[in-house]
């Protein structure tokens, strides 16, 4: 027996007795609980009382045809899959039954593995269908949740931002920019923004722009025709389609080249765009959130940000600052994630008032990614017990110094080093972190460190 065929609730419908009786012979005997009638009117009495699964039509029935039954079946309180029965030469109105909702049909005189088959699709389409309806229902209730819920804290700043995505949301904006510090949550708030704007099954879709190599860029926004380029063996769709009728999360727009900020630019002005190496204009309709933690006033100024798109994006702007700027998030914060990873681990901790206190007075150079990083690693360190002090563990006490295999001894050296490699490789962090053999995120932890500009 498939996995797709658990025992189900079959009706079957047709005016021949001996149809009925050998397809449910048949089912029953491959587990399946089955009812027959020989008419739609009994149909119609028996569906009002009962749901079914799977439901078999035979086109010909006295007095109301199979196709007409079919429409009214369209209005029952539950969904079965329908599986149409026909005779020789009614293949055109077994087509019309498919546009009108049956999931199959089969021809007499009936095979049984045809009927296997049939029973098969339809339970893949009915298990699909239910994972649907569940899907729904639990991302319904994730939008449903308060913003509260979503961006954690009780600072001035936080309740600001909070207004700041309520206000974006209901104003239906297109654009938007989302500036902070790497680790300060502006994907979150990119989140709990699509979510309050569509609320439904709308996609959200996020883009990393900088781990993304510029030879490749246009075709991870655009998409590709296959053979545009080398390794193009067929065709590609790119984020904009991917977040088309949602959002697109653009994270670090300012690694950006400048020649893909004009067609990105482009896109946002147009809503339009072409795959790499296809003449096809394709439409979207997407909200478009830009975030960076660069200062892109200070990059237009410098010529590596065109000022035309970073007006076009400016439609709306929130700013997101540094965890050690708003102090009164640090504890909530913290027992936010202290409340997730002990429901992941069925355990219950706490934190101490001298974990409190050390986690209160840091100043978190690494924002709320840091502080969750700690609180993990101290529910660890905890063994199942409440959070002291000592188990407040932060990386970056007595002077720890980061070795990122840099062949100088001093940190001052180790600082310009890094620049002189960031500029041979005009800003390329990707490039960069290779040539360093160090990770990418080190690397931008380091141009923090050593507060390193262009």
């Amino acid at each position: 027996m498939s996995e797709y065929q658990q025992q189900i609730e079959i009706l079957i419908i047709d005016d021949e007795e001996i149809i009925c009786e050998s397809l449910s012979d048949f089912l029953q005997k491959m587990g399946h609980s089955v009812q027959c009638c020989n008419c739609a009117e009994e149909a119609i009495e028996i569906t009002k009382n009962k749901e079914f699964d799977v439901i078999f039509i035979d086109i010909r029935l006295p007095k109301m045809d199979g196709i007409t039954l079919l429409k009214k079946f369209n209005n029952l309180p539950f969904n079965p899959s329908i599986i149409i029965i026909t005779g020789h030469g009614t293949m055109e109105i077994a087509i019309q039954a498919l546009r009108l909702g049956a999931s199959d049909f089969l021809k007499k005189p009936i095979k049984f593995h045809d009927l296997e088959a049939a029973l098969e699709r339809s339970l893949r389409l009915l298990q699909f269908s239910h994972e649907k309806i569940r899907l729904k229902a639990t991302i319904d209730a994730i939008c449903a949740r308060s913003i509260s819920d979503l961006i954690i804290g009780e600072s001035k700043a936080i309740i600001e931002l909070r207004e700041n995505i309520k206000l974006a949301a209901n104003s239906k904006v297109k654009n938007i920019i989302i500036l902070g510090e790497t680790g300060t949550g502006k994907e979150v708030a990119a989140r709990a923004l699509h979510n309050l704007s569509y609320g439904n099954l709308s996609p959200f879709f996020a883009l990393n722009c900088p781990a993304i190599p510029e030879s490749l860029m246009e075709s991870e926004l655009f998409g590709h025709h296959k053979g545009a380029f080398t390794g193009a063996v067929s065709d590609r769709i790119g984020a904009f389609e991917l977040a088309n009728g949602g959002t697109l999360f653009l994270d670090e727009i300012s690694d950006l080249n400048l020649n893909t900020q004009a067609k990105l630019l482009r896109v946002l002005e147009t809503r339009s765009f072409r795959r790499v190496g296809s003449s096809r204009e394709r439409n979207v309709d997407v909200s478009v959130i830009a975030a960076s933690n660069s200062n892109l006033i200070k990059l237009m100024e410098k010529g590596k940000f065109r000022s035309d798109l970073y007006f076009r994006l400016n439609i709306f702007h929130i700013e997101i600052p540094p965890l050690r700027e708003r102090k009164a998030d640090i504890i909530p914060l913290a027992n936010h994630f202290l409340i997730n990873f002990c429901k992941s681990k069925k355990i219950n901790v706490k934190l101490s008032s001298k974990a409190k206190e050390k986690l209160y007075n840091y100043h978190f150079p690494g924002n709320v990614r840091e502080l969750k990083n700690i609180i993990e690693r101290a529910i660890i360190l905890s063994n199942g017990s409440n959070i002291l002090k000592e188990h407040i563990i932060i990386l970056s006490e007595n002077n720890e110094k980061i070795s990122c295999n840099i062949k100088h001894s001093s940190l001052h050296k180790e600082g310009e080093a890094i620049l002189d490699v960031l500029k041979k490789n005009r800003w390329n962090r990707i490039k960069s972190a290779k040539e360093l053999n160090i990770s990418y995120e080190k690397l931008r932890w380091l141009i923090k460190k050593y507060n390193l500009t262009i």
